[in-house]
């Protein structure tokens, strides 16, 4: 059920991302977006004792809320797709590490030193984000429509595509091609009603299950 969802929230994200340089901008925007939006939290009081072991920096890392909001991350791309999402979750927990270890060395002691870049680099991402849904793909962002979509599992989303793109990955077989037949069905035609939804739903389960029932016979 978890990749079923990883493959209709992936194809209504991949619908609003149709250009190549709309595509291209999120690409570069979504991950400083998202590492950038966990920095200040660095700054809430510390839960006390308990210091998270940083590997890479050899060093105990107080652990504030930013690193129980990057590990839910983690988990729930994990839990979306158990390969390329632990991959992202992993990412994130390691960008929640470097943001506050790159902190410090850059001065930022307080929120009050941390929140006028982190907003400048706010405003500059998700700018350049609206500006290429207006000029190349014409279409409003997926942030109206879908917020979870848009925000919360985008970064699984453009990792995904990265992977894709340069080694082929695809979390399970035929996926892209699905998603692609999902995207133009979103672009072209009317959004389902609830009832063709919850038939949808029905038919994907069943398929699922198909598929599962083959694979237990061929092991």
């Amino acid at each position: 059920m978890a990749r079923l969802n990883l493959e209709r929230h992936y194809a209504f994200y991949a619908s609003y991302h149709t250009h190549p340089l709309n595509l291209l901008v999120h690409l570069i925007c979504v991950w400083p977006i998202l590492l950038t939006a966990i920095l200040p939290l660095r700054y809430a009081p510390p839960l006390p004792r308990l210091r998270f072991y940083c590997p890479l920096c050899r060093q105990y890392l107080p652990i504030q809320l930013g690193f129980p909001v990057a590990v839910s991350l983690a988990i729930l791309y994990a839990l979306m797709d158990p390969r390329a999402g632990t991959g992202a979750g992993v990412l994130v927990v390691a960008g929640w590490a470097a943001g506050t270890l790159l902190a410090d060395d850059a001065g930022l002691w307080s929120f009050a030193d941390a929140w006028k870049p982190v907003l400048v680099a706010q405003i500059v991402l998700w700018s350049a984000q609206f500006l290429a849904h207006a000029f190349f793909e014409k279409r409003r962002p997926a942030l109206v429509d879908g917020p979870i979509e848009a925000v919360v599992t985008a970064p699984l989303f453009v990792f995904i595509e990265v992977l894709h793109r340069l080694f082929g990955y695809e979390p399970t077989p035929g996926f892209f091609k699905r998603v692609q037949a999902r995207v133009s069905a979103l672009r072209n035609g009317p959004p389902p009603t609830a009832p063709e939804k919850k038939e949808e739903e029905e038919k994907e389960r069943m398929s699922k299950a198909a598929e599962e029932s083959v694979a237990d016979k061929d092991s």
